[in-house]
């Protein structure tokens, strides 16, 4: 089984279409966080098996799409009205 990472997705896309398009597309393969942030279990092959996807969906000179690793070891911590889903209990689809 391969080790996965734990990754915190952010994205300023500059077209509405594509806006949408890219929000849909994540909310299939990650824990939206809120609108523009999302978080995402993966290994390194499913990392760039959803670069690569999303590389075919983006403009690279309008848009910015990135990807944080977080420590094996961080805790999240919010205010105010949160939503948080514990990922044991998602499905989030594999990318094929």
């Amino acid at each position: 089984m391969s080790k996965k990472t734990r990754y915190l997705i952010t994205y300023d896309i500059s077209e509405p279409k594509r806006l949408s398009k890219i929000h849909r597309f994540l909310k299939k393969h990650a824990i939206p966080i809120q609108y523009s942030v999302f978080y995402a279990k993966l290994s390194t092959e499913e990392r760039k098996q959803l670069l690569e996807a999303l590389d075919q969906k983006i403009n690279p000179k309008e848009d910015d799409i990135r990807f944080y690793p977080l420590s094996p070891n961080a805790k999240a911590i919010s205010y105010g009205t949160t939503f948080w889903v514990n990922e044991d209990y998602i499905h989030i689809e594999s990318i094929e």
